[in-house]
């Protein structure tokens, strides 16, 4: 780093703050030899495991995808998140790696060093949508020839490589787009016959789903005449060939849903557990090995081909008693804390070993040697190097019991710990091992241990800590109108009760509500009033993941809090002037006072309506920050030096996409401002400690060398 002169002030470097995991995990293949396994990811990338590395890396990256073509795409009609949709090594060689990323088709010939996208057109492969994301499988490779590959996308098509992507590949003819699921096109499910002859180089008999339909046959190779098989299942999720050239389907019958297909005639298998089940895997070595799973992880397998099932139920935490499966995770301490084996993907058997399966799974991957009886089934986790968990929120303000960092994340809430370089044992958070995100925290006027939390997901309810993080408390109560997912909250000040002043603004358009200081921790949430709305309104927040942080307290002065009413749906639910502006409250929210009736972002055209975030400065009275956030290149970061009355962009600072406030620098009376955003006409990580006069430059587009949105900069009060 170097301070405003441009002298050395230091080293920076940017690392990644070690929590582990991360997902969905939606799919994984493993190449013959053992020695490269590929996996997808929902939210962000896919990931290679060598066995030269002993861990996880990132495939799409600045380094080994074509120029310009890391950056995630806006399409959500084509990508939905920029996750990957579909990857598979190549069986017969372990160099050869296809990929989806950005909608496009990539392969690499070199375990992922590099990668050469194909000259196919952006498809829709949507790979964070809907139960569907976790079907398989989406691509096939031809188990003898690394050169011949096969996509389906969600209802755009069936594509054919036969020269590793050189030329643009080939549409496969004669079978339309499935039946919707859930609001979502769904995905065509392909699979290669292993025990087929070869013609061409090519195997022959290749199938592929359509949800809605059944399944497709050709009998002379992928590019072949498809023809509907007669009984098929009509909605099949997972579909995969054994060695011996059967077809097992599983499709959405509500129980025994597994099917077989040894080329003429179906059958449907009945000796199972009465179960949904969602992911199959037959050893390539050894067809009478299958494994199964539905999708919370109730596991039964067969050493006969199905035939019988070992057990009389399936395996399960504690079952057979008193220990059903143990997860051992050396690696990443936390993941053997009350995860489990919540939501398999995927199921597969490592062809190089014998009875060796791996699981991809909610947050990462682990493997397992099934045991030959009814007794404790022991996994081992195989998710180092993975970093998926969407960081959401951060904070580390002044004072307290430590000077931990708190960082808030979507899954498994937060995460309090000295040392970001290592693993943590736990995380922390008042689900305990429930699904759960962290939309934001606060601490307390006067009281740095107490912090409240927007977390509620499954839990329905906010928390508290008194210390600092370490250990949480559900409020008592929800929201007055019942659950009412993520949000922002700003905390005041703590009463000599026990109580605290907070305001949230939830999401899924709930109305804002609000406790008092004198309120017991106990009491209800009231609604947040302002003139004309006795009973408040709604749409502060839409989509409960949203990232709006248009509330804030005034800590210099308690019971002081501030927040934005946009132009776009509040308070009528379409647009709608009349009270839009900044708003103030002095006495913890009992009433509001408009201070400034415009539009913030009058540049950018935001209507201060989507990711827009309002901060005061710490230690500065009157001193506050807008910005509109990251959906508007033209927005600036506004100042204002009267308590929001009026209103000034900061010079040279555009398309911020968000900012916060450090420790002040030695000899500096003001906090340290970060911001992501351009700055003479270089994007990046900014930061000023002199009021803005002055920027540095501290981190690229991309500090983590991939094409990974920022969703925030958060400053470190404490260093």
């Amino acid at each position: 780093m170097r301070d405003n002169t441009g002298q050395p002030h230091g080293t920076m470097v940017n690392k990644v703050r070690k929590i582990g995991g991360g997902g969905f995990t939606t799919h994984l293949t493993i190449s013959n030899d053992g020695l490269t396994k590929v996996c997808g990811i929902d939210v962000f990338q896919c990931y290679v495991f060598k066995s030269t590395v002993g861990s996880w890396l990132p495939l799409m990256t600045i380094a080994s995808l074509p120029a310009n073509e890391a950056k995630i795409s806006n399409s959500v009609s084509l990508t939905d998140a920029a996750g990957c949709y579909a990857s598979a090594v190549a069986p017969n060689d372990s160099t050869v790696i296809y990929a989806t990323y950005n909608a496009y088709w990539y392969v690499s010939s070199n375990t992922g060093t590099s990668f050469t996208r194909s000259a196919l057109a952006a498809k829709r492969m949507l790979s964070n949508s809907g139960a569907q994301r976790l079907w398989g499988y989406k691509m096939a490779v031809d188990p003898q020839n690394a050169s011949v590959a096969m996509l389906g996308t969600m209802g755009d098509g069936i594509y054919v490589t036969t020269d590793k992507l050189a030329t643009t590949p080939t549409a496969v003819t004669g079978i339309t787009a499935g039946a919707t699921l859930g609001g979502f096109d769904t995905p065509h499910l392909v699979a290669c016959d292993p025990a087929s002859t070869v013609s061409g180089g090519q195997k022959q008999i290749w199938y592929i789903s359509k949800y809605g339909t059944g399944i497709y046959k050709s009998t002379n190779g992928p590019l072949g005449t498809y023809n509907l098989i007669a009984s098929s299942p009509v909605n099949p999720i997972s579909m995969v060939c054994d060695p011996n050239g059967n077809l097992w389907v599983l499709d959405t019958t509500a129980t025994q849903n597994i099917w077989k297909y040894n080329g003429t005639t179906w059958t449907q298998n009945t000796t199972c557990s009465a179960r949904q089940f969602s992911a199959i895997a037959i050893e390539p070595g050894n067809a009478n090995n299958v494994a199964i799973t539905d999708v919370v992880g109730y596991f039964q397998r067969s050493t006969d081909g199905g035939a019988t099932w070992i057990g009389s139920s399936p395996w399960f935490d504690t079952y057979p008693a008193p220990v059903g499966r143990q997860i051992n995770a050396n690696q990443i301490p936390w993941l053997q804390v009350g995860v489990g084996l919540g939501f398999p993907s995927t199921i597969c058997f490592d062809p190089s070993q014998t009875n060796k399966l791996y699981c991809a799974h909610g947050v990462g991957v682990c493997s397992s040697t099934p045991p030959a009886g009814f007794s404790k089934w022991t996994w081992t986790d195989l998710t180092q190097g993975m970093e998926n968990l969407v960081g959401v929120y951060a904070l580390n303000h002044a004072g307290g019991n430590t000077t931990n960092p708190i960082f808030g994340t979507m899954d498994k809430m937060m995460w309090v710990d000295s040392n970001l370089d290592a693993y943590a044992p736990t995380y922390r958070g008042p689900s305990g091992g429930g699904l759960c995100h962290t939309w934001c925290i606060d601490y307390a006027i006067g009281d740095p241990n107490f912090l409240v939390a927007v977390n509620v997901f499954q839990d329905n309810r906010m928390a508290y800590s008194t210390d600092r993080g370490l250990t949480w408390t559900k409020f008592n109560n929800q929201h007055p109108d019942g659950v009412l997912v993520g949000g922002n909250c700003a905390v005041g000040a703590k009463g000599a009760g026990g109580g605290v002043n907070v305001i949230w603004t939830p999401g899924n358009n709930g109305k804002a509500v609000y406790r008092k200081s004198t309120d017991a921790i106990t009491d209800p949430w009231r609604y947040l009033a302002f003139p004309g709305y006795a009973s408040g309104f709604g749409n502060w927040i839409n989509a409960f993941y949203t990232r709006r942080y248009t509330l804030c307290a005034d800590k210099a002065n308690p019971g002081t809090f501030y927040t934005i009413v946009n132009s776009y749906n509040q308070p009528s639910g379409s647009l709608d002037t009349a009270m839009r502006g900044l708003w103030k409250t002095t006495d913890e929210g009992d009433t509001w006072t408009r201070i400034y009736a415009n539009v913030l972002d009058s540049e950018g055209g935001s209507l201060d309506a989507w990711h827009g975030i309002l901060k005061c400065m710490p230690n500065q009275a009157g001193k506050m920050y807008y910005t509109p956030g990251r959906d508007y290149a033209n927005g600036r970061l506004k100042y204002s030096s009267d308590s929001g009355v009026t209103w000034n962009p900061v010079a040279n600072v555009f398309a911020c996409r968000c900012f916060d406030f450090g420790k002040a620098a030695p000899g500096s009376s003001y906090p340290t401002i970060i911001v992501e955003a351009t700055i003479s006409s270089v994007y990046g990580i900014y930061i000023s400690i002199d009021n803005c006069a002055t920027w540095v430059q501290v981190a690229s587009a991309n500090p983590n060398g991939d094409g990974d949105i920022i969703n925030g900069v958060f400053g470190d009060m404490n260093t």
